[in-house]
């Protein structure tokens, strides 16, 4: 990505990359099967109890970590967090053609942090992406349009010694993938005390592309 090796401030770097982003592709698939039972909650070998020795980092504490695993209560989130920076992807509503994304899990149980955006517990918004999948199987996601302001959101670091609290503080929904700007317009206007945004796919399922027709963001502030 030679067009940012020369900006040295994070803060702008990501500002610059989520100018060129179209849409979080990819996020959302059909179900093969839909037989296949819905687990309770993430595998287990993807999921972790809640540390209890965690140190837990005040809100107006700038202390990055390097996230390992969130948990939403609400909805039965207790997932992983891959580090994922932006990649080129086909844009199905685009013509298919290749654009800037946020790095999408490898599956349905993971959830990635955009490694290019600011990090977890730093200034600016952090930002982590993850699967919804319809016809009656599992994605991480699948219920993240529910969440309500309030709803309390976790971020403990890969080694369980460090945890952010987050809280919902706006949903936002019905972002089309037909216009090529309206992701970007929503998170570049983001709540001005949002430091966490997570996106999934919603909205109605296109079975002849394979992906659903818009992105949902839920926006949470430390606490």
């Amino acid at each position: 990505m030679l067009l940012f090796a020369n900006v040295t401030d994070r803060r702008i770097r990501a500002f610059l990359i989520l100018a060129l982003l179209l849409s979080a592709v990819g996020c959302a698939t059909e179900a093969r099967d839909s037989r296949i039972p819905i687990p309770a909650g993430n595998p287990a070998s993807l999921s972790r109890p809640l540390s209890t020795t965690a140190v837990d980092i005040p809100a107006g504490v700038d202390d990055p970590l390097t996230p390992g695993q969130l948990y939403i209560p609400t909805i039965g989130v207790n997932a992983n967090i891959l580090s994922l920076p932006t990649q080129m992807a086909p844009a199905p509503f685009l013509g298919g053609q290749d654009v800037p994304s946020f790095g999408v899990p490898p599956d349905m149980a993971q959830t990635a942090w955009w490694s290019d955006g600011p990090a977890i517990g730093a200034p600016g918004m952090a930002i982590i992406v993850g699967h919804t999948q319809v016809g009656g199987a599992f994605g991480v996601f699948n219920n993240l349009p529910t969440l309500k302001p309030g709803d309390r959101i976790q971020v403990e670091d890969r080694n369980g010694q460090r945890r952010i609290a987050f809280q919902v503080s706006a949903v936002v929904a019905s972002i089309s993938k037909r216009d090529p700007g309206a992701l970007r317009q929503v998170l570049a206007t983001h709540p001005p005390q949002a430091r966490l945004a997570l996106i999934t796919c919603s909205g109605e399922f296109n079975s002849d592309l394979g992906a659903s027709a818009d992105n949902v963001v839920v926006f949470a502030d430390r606490i």
